[in-house]
């Protein structure tokens, strides 16, 4: 039996010699200590970066300029719904505010302040890189989250392999009419991290069934024409085929989650919505490359 080696820069001592138990994979719908910790390590850092000090006869002022002033103003105002009048700039209240937040939070309010972070405009760009790779890399190192570019959006990934396959959904996506498909997926995501999970499902078909109307008019109700459009032209293996309706109309079905009117009782959790959104995702883009080949995007 070959024995898998075991990586022990990434290990403490006690770990590596099987005294501790070894570091679990980052789960779904959780944000660990030392994620936690990592995140306002950065942040703090960042905030102090900010700070402008006034010396006054009682003591010297901590207030915070640009970018973290408009990017907590605009948090305060848009995300908050909190009076403009009551934004104060102050360093300290503002550090312990976030500290709260990234220490203690839940983790969706955790995603929903990094994602609106990264959503700002005006800062500047080297700001915004330095920002978003930075998060980017504590995300993909210690929980099941990634960054993606529409947005930026905070996406749930189930496995580690499920993160290329996904960015290149919405690379593929990129090249041409397909905007709403990614807007769907999007949403999905979102759903995710606010907890619809039915929601997200939706959302995620709603992905395919775009890009199927946008190849073929007659998909509205069935990925059979699309599908047969595209095996006139290229060769699709027909249990694949098969596959491929069987799945999408079992989603699809009239009492199925595809529909706004589910119901209450529908057994739908985490793992589903992220597989969907990730099976919904690598299943967009194989339609838009197998139609790429086949040259039907020339009229769209």
């Amino acid at each position: 039996m070959v024995k898998h080696r075991i990586d022990r820069s990434k290990l403490t001592f006690s770990q590596a010699e099987g005294i501790d138990t070894l570091p679990q994979p980052a789960a779904l719908g959780e944000l660990t200590g030392m994620a936690r910790n990592l995140l306002w390590e950065f942040i703090h850092r960042s905030l102090e970066s900010s700070i402008s000090t006034t010396r006054t006869r009682f003591g010297d002022i901590h207030r915070l300029r640009d970018p973290w002033l408009t990017i907590l103003y605009n948090y305060h105002i848009i995300y908050l719904s909190e009076p403009r009048d009551e934004f104060v700039n102050e360093f300290s209240l503002h550090s312990s505010k976030i500290k709260k937040l990234l220490l203690n939070g839940e983790y969706n309010r955790v995603f929903d302040f990094l994602q609106f972070v990264l959503r700002q405009r005006f800062p500047p760009e080297h700001f915004r890189e330095y920002f978003r790779d930075t998060i980017t890399r504590i995300l993909k190192e210690h929980t099941a989250y990634t960054i993606i570019d529409d947005g930026p959006s905070i996406f749930s990934i189930a496995l580690p392999e499920q993160r290329e396959s996904i960015e290149e959904a919405f690379q593929s996506l990129a090249l041409g009419p397909f905007e709403a498909a990614r807007n769907h997926l999007c949403k999905s995501a979102e759903h995710i991290n606010r907890g619809d999970f039915a929601g997200s499902i939706r959302e995620s078909i709603h992905a395919v069934e775009s890009v199927a109307r946008r190849l073929n008019a007659d998909a509205a109700t069935s990925l059979t024409p699309t599908l047969d459009a595209l095996s006139s032209k290229i060769t699709i293996h027909s249990a694949f085929k098969r596959g491929i309706e069987n799945f999408y109309g079992y989603t699809s079905d009239e009492s199925g989650i595809r529909h706004a009117g589910i119901e209450k009782d529908t057994d739908v959790d985490m793992e589903d919505a992220v597989f969907m959104v990730g099976a919904c995702a690598s299943f967009a883009s194989f339609l838009v490359n197998k139609a790429r080949k086949a040259g039907l995007l020339n009229s769209t």
